[in-house]
């Protein structure tokens, strides 16, 4: 996200300082004190300890401590060091419990998935954090609900992927050997995408007119991932037939699309790219960044 948003801000006139975990760790509460000179006038939140697949259930022990640690410094040092600053944070789809519409009053309601509940109660405690500085102090702060983002720009070595680059990435090198792609669950899982320059126009469309709101950012329709998987394979001129699926895999959610009756009140006439067109751009990168190794 912050590849795609820093040059944004740059080209609109700002002073961008960008950190990343190499140069920065946020789980070390003085990672932050070189930054405490001047007055920033938004922090964007960026950052969190996860990945795709099994990784937030087989870790969630280290996911909560480790995410506690980050949101709980980036927290204090807002209090403590830039009060003035507005702070634009990300949580995450995971923290809505699947027994209820998946809309902003819900957010904090009921229990999310075991699979990724360690993560989905810290992204929870860093909204109760925002909403809590807030209301004793008047700070101000956006905090916005994505679905799965996708585009060019995505760490793809040393990480499980998001299930739409894993797919990809499967039915290229099916592709390129030759043999059948198998993927997990039977598809028919369901799942949004947003393209990761959409939600970059939004994220500072809303940054400029919103405070203190909790506002999913989601595609408005959701499809199979034997929908996804038709599509790049026609992309990418593979053979349908040629696709198996393991319906002993881990799958996650059944269902995850965001109700975005609040965006669709605030930004009606908003632009959003073409799953197709997405899609090809990604593949292309992805084929790029494969040929460069």
């Amino acid at each position: 996200m912050g590849r795609h948003l820093a040059p944004k801000l740059k080209s609109q006139g700002h002073e961008v300082i960008c950190l990343s975990s190499s140069q920065c760790d946020l789980r070390k509460r003085e990672s932050l004190s070189e930054y405490q000179k001047g007055q920033f006038e938004r922090i964007y939140h960026l950052a969190a300890w996860t990945q795709a697949g099994t990784f937030c259930d087989l870790r969630r022990g280290e996911q909560w401590i480790i995410n506690q640690q980050i949101n709980t410094n980036v927290l204090a040092w807002w209090h403590e060091e830039q009060p003035q600053a507005k702070l634009i944070a990300l949580g995450t789809s995971a923290s809505y419990s699947d027994a209820l519409p998946m809309s902003e009053e819900n957010y904090l309601k009921g229990v999310p998935s075991d699979s990724y509940v360690a993560y989905a109660y810290s992204k929870r405690s860093l909204l109760i954090g925002l909403q809590s500085l807030a209301r004793q102090f008047g700070y101000r702060y956006l905090y916005l609900v994505p679905s799965t983002l996708y585009g060019p720009g995505y760490s793809l070595d040393g990480r499980q992927l998001h299930f739409i680059y894993d797919l990809i990435r499967k039915i290229s090198n099916g592709l390129l050997y030759g043999h059948e792609v198998v993927l997990w669950g039977d598809g028919h899982q369901r799942r949004e995408l947003v393209y990761v320059e959409d939600f970059a126009e939004i994220l500072l469309h809303l940054a400029d007119s919103c405070d203190n709101e909790v506002i999913n950012v989601g595609a408005g329709e959701s499809h199979s991932i034997r929908e996804f998987v038709q599509l790049i394979c026609d992309i990418m001129q593979y053979p349908h037939e040629k696709i198996a699926f393991d319906t002993n895999a881990f799958t996650g959610l059944r269902l995850k699309c965001l109700d975005i009756s609040r965006l669709d009140s605030l930004m009606p006439d908003r632009n959003s790219t073409a799953l197709a067109n997405g899609l090809r751009r990604t593949i292309e990168w992805m084929s790029e960044a494969q040929n460069q190794k």
